[in-house]
């Protein structure tokens, strides 16, 4: 049986509080999604996507704004 670590906990609790906007299809909310799942297969990969989610936040926030 695999256990929920706290990190995959505090992963599902952001995923969750990404809300799309008044579009139908958030491309920005549902990209920070997936960049959110990503497990990283090197502690490179980790800063990378680390890096990515970080900016991908700021659009995301940025794209709640104009709507």
């Amino acid at each position: 049986m695999i256990r929920a670590t706290k990190s995959t906990i505090i992963k599902w609790i952001k995923i969750t509080e990404v809300v799309d906007c008044s579009r139908n299809v958030c491309p920005c909310g549902d990209k920070l999604r997936r960049l959110l799942v990503t497990r990283p297969t090197s502690r490179y990969d980790e800063k990378n996507i680390i890096n990515l989610i970080k900016s991908q936040e700021f659009k995301y926030h940025k794209c709640f704004k104009d709507f």
